[in-house]
């Protein structure tokens, strides 16, 4: 078994013993979270999903954009003038510079306007060290970063500097049609190249346009070539040793292709790709990361637990939804019910495992209609004390920075949730 000390964020000293991971490829990504991404033209018809209501699915996209592309889409144009984050903090957004690559098109979208304008007080949070005093570039105890889709370093970049502490972490995808996707994406590993943050991707077991490709087919080790390519890819690439793999994330739900409604077969096929990419990238960290809360396809995803030797990090993701913590009695339902964040992290320590919320966020789109907290600074402060509560046991947490309609949940260029996002602010101020 590999024992790898690392740190996450240039010259964080948050000391991990782990594994080793590989990473998937290509030009059309997707923000993976939802059900499934399409191409940026706004002629689908979204329905709700009948197994898993929260989530909306497309006849027209299920699976992903089935489309080819010989090089990535440019980055949609910002949806508003840049404005202030929200009424009652005069620092201006700072405006996201267009980057050449756009791995996650989606349909423009209008920034969601809230009822009422008026933001609510920030809830007092204990006041998190400055920038400096801790190992991580952030400041923080763990390290902490946001997905922010398709905007690349300059999109990360302005993310910081409005929260105010640089970030440590930056969750992205690679597209996931079909092998060469997930063995060679070239555009990704060249976005991230030469950038401080660990990088984390969500990379697809098996690709999700491809009918031949199968978990039974993973888990017999019929791919473990491509495998091999993977890790020689990434290594190439210089980013093995900065990288962490979400592989086949979210497997306890039953909307990838790669949902583990056989628990043994998805841990063996974790244990065939984890164990070929290693001989190639024993750099690689690898991140077996669950949806919070009792799963669609497993009941129980420990049954899906590939085994310590194969596992650097246990994840989990979280939204304000199902329930929306809007008080303590529903935030205790997220926190200490059945599968939640408590369970998961007990399970890490259990172990040995540090704890990683590769994403989280308010959820008030319409994926969630009904379930959610809305615009909810209530939990944005219990999540950071639940950071807190981590500590060094905590891998990385990342803000699930999306303003595409289904989710509308983006704090930042647009602030979509402008009390969330003032809180966000305020939770981290030094």
């Amino acid at each position: 078994m590999r024992s790898k000390k690392r740190a996450f964020g240039t010259g964080a000293a948050v000391a991990i013993a782990m594994t080793v991971a590989a990473l998937p490829t290509t030009a059309q990504a997707h923000s993976g979270n939802e059900a499934a991404r399409g191409p940026w033209v706004g002629t689908d018809t979204w329905t709700p999903s009948f197994l898993y209501p929260e989530r909306w699915i497309s006849p027209e996209r299920w699976g992903g954009f089935r489309g080819d592309l010989t090089a990535p889409p440019s980055i949609e144009p910002p949806v508003d003038p840049v404005v202030p984050v929200h009424p009652v903090d005069p620092a201006p957004v700072v405006p996201v510079a267009p980057d050449p690559v756009d791995p996650d098109p989606v349909d423009p979208v209008v920034p969601v306007v809230p009822v009422n304008p008026v933001v609510p007080p920030p809830v007092p949070v204990p006041v998190p060290p400055a920038p400096g005093t801790t190992p991580n570039r952030s400041g923080l105890a763990w390290a902490s970063g946001v997905y922010a889709r398709g905007q690349g370093p300059v999109g990360v970049s302005a993310f910081a500097a409005w929260r105010g502490r640089p970030a440590d972490v930056v969750v992205d995808w690679p597209a996931r049609e079909n092998w060469n996707d997930i063995v060679n994406p070239d555009w990704l590993y060249k976005t991230w190249q030469n950038t401080q943050e660990t990088k984390v991707f969500g990379v697809a077991p098996v690709p999700e346009g491809d009918a031949s490709a199968t978990m039974a087919g993973c888990a017999a080790g019929s791919y473990n070539d491509k495998w091999q390519q993977f890790g020689q890819n990434i290594k190439a690439s210089g980013l093995d040793d900065e990288a962490v793999i979400r592989l086949g994330w979210e497997f306890n739900g039953d909307w990838y292709k790669w949902q583990a409604s056989d628990p043994a077969q998805f841990a063996e096929c974790w244990r065939q790709i984890v164990g070929t990419v290693e001989q190639v990238a024993p750099a690689l960290r690898w991140d077996w990361n669950v949806n919070r809360g009792r799963g669609q396809s497993v009941v129980d995803a420990r049954l899906a637990y590939p085994g310590d030797a194969y596992v650097d990090i246990v994840g989990v993701d979280s939204y304000d939804m199902w329930p929306g913590a809007k008080d303590e009695a529903s935030w205790q339902e997220q926190y200490a019910g059945e599968y939640g964040l408590k369970f998961w992290a007990d399970f890490a320590a259990q172990h040995g495992k540090p704890l990683s919320v590769a994403e989280w966020g308010n959820y008030p789109g319409p994926a969630s209609a009904g379930q959610n907290g809305g615009d909810n600074p209530f939990y944005i402060a219990k999540m950071m004390e639940f950071f807190r509560s981590q500590g060094k046991n905590l891998a990385y947490e990342a803000y699930f920075n999306e303003n595409a309609e289904y989710f509308a949940g983006a704090i930042f260029a647009p602030a979509q949730v402008p009390a969330a996002a003032a809180q966000y602010r305020a939770s981290l101020a030094p």
